[in-house]
């Protein structure tokens, strides 16, 4: 691999952990604003304790039939968490269509 190529690649790994970290903060942020606990989270949203853990500290690559998950059981929606977190990649210029999923 060129020396170029690796350098982007890093590039792109720092831009999504520092996407990661930001989204979990915010989720965490929200729970706590609500006053629910991760275990409440948790129960709510069927995602184990575990795994809301790693996605508030940004080690969890959340998918985002998760994401949704959890979003719904803090009574919020996907564009919400992604507008409120600051967050800024192009992929999700596609959230708008995720809202209307079911």
């Amino acid at each position: 691999m060129s020396k170029k190529v690796s350098e982007l690649s890093q590039e792109g790994d720092s831009r999504a952990d520092e996407f990661l970290v930001d989204l979990g903060a915010h989720v965490r942020a929200v729970r706590a604003q609500r006053g629910m606990t991760r275990k409440i989270l948790a129960r709510d949203s069927d995602v184990s304790e575990r795994y809301l853990a790693k996605l508030e500290t940004g080690q969890g690559n959340v998918s985002i039939l998760i994401l949704r998950q959890i979003a719904d059981a803090m009574d919020m929606n996907l564009i919400d968490i992604h507008q409120r977190s600051g967050t800024n990649l192009r992929v999700l210029n596609m959230w708008p269509r995720l809202a209307e999923f079911p």
